[in-house]
């Protein structure tokens, strides 16, 4: 089961709760991209959590498990956790678009290194994780997630091109983005909030053999968006934001 975009996944988790453990498959609950979200990770028999997505660390992440686990953890990548704060560096410093590319090179390492996974997280960023406060950076996502909501509803012309996922913010989601479905073109979208220098996260690659097999949720997934809910991302620039958001809508309009 999936906690997509930092909302948990309600319905599946009641369906679990309704069974014991020895009347149900093994669960393996994905928290990757909720891992601010409060009570998550709890129903599974395997629960996944990522704090890389949320946080500007290079590396980072956990296994909670309703069984005893052993595993030999390998040394930590030092050339990927420098590559990643050089990468975090240039985003602060306003320079989003070099950050980016830095950001998609370190990937780029990290995807060829999986046969020497898993490691340890680097001690660097071991150390900016002790620090960080978790439930305040849910409260901030969640508090940017509202405002684009509300700028959204405002505007007609952004509420006929953009229809959020969710139509309200919980109070126990600690969202990565805040998901839309883009009546229009929504790599289009993605492209004008990249050359702005806002960093747009979007859905991974769709396995293509999906749209038989699932082709609702296939055509769904091509057109979701996920609008930056962050400072790293670029989501407290909401007046950038929405200028950008009106621009595309004015050209969907046009077209």
């Amino acid at each position: 089961m999936i906690h997509y975009f930092g909302f948990p996944n309600g319905k599946v988790q009641d369906w679990i709760k309704s069974r014991t453990a020895e009347n149900r498959p093994y669960i393996i609950e994905d928290c990757a991209g909720s891992s601010l979200t409060a009570g998550v990770g709890g129903d599974g028999d395997f629960a996944l959590f990522s704090f890389r997505k949320f946080f500007d660390v290079a590396d980072g992440g956990a296994l909670v498990s309703r069984f005893p686990v052993t595993t030999g953890l390998n040394p930590p990548d030092s050339v990927l956790a420098t590559d990643r704060e050089e990468a975090f560096r240039a985003v602060r410093g306003g320079m989003a678009r070099l950050g980016r590319v830095l950001l998609e090179k370190a990937e780029g390492r990290l995807d060829s290194g999986f046969p020497d996974l898993p490691r340890k997280p680097s001690p660097e960023a071991w150390r900016s994780l002790l620090g960080k406060d978790f439930p305040e950076e849910a409260r901030i996502r969640r508090e940017l997630a509202r405002k684009i909501l509300e700028g959204i509803a405002a505007e007609p012309r952004l509420a006929t091109q953009l229809k959020p996922v969710f139509p309200s913010i919980p109070e126990d989601s600690g969202p990565l983005v805040l998901p839309v479905e883009v009546s229009g073109d929504s790599s289009r979208l993605s492209s004008i909030m990249r050359e702005r220098g806002i960093e747009c996260p979007v859905l991974w690659d769709l396995n293509p053999s999906l749209r038989h097999s699932f082709p609702f949720e296939y055509r769904l997934g091509r057109r979701i968006v996920g609008l930056p809910a962050s400072s790293l991302q670029g989501g407290d620039d909401l007046c950038g934001l929405f200028q950008i958001l009106r621009s595309f809508a004015s050209l969907a309009q046009t077209a």
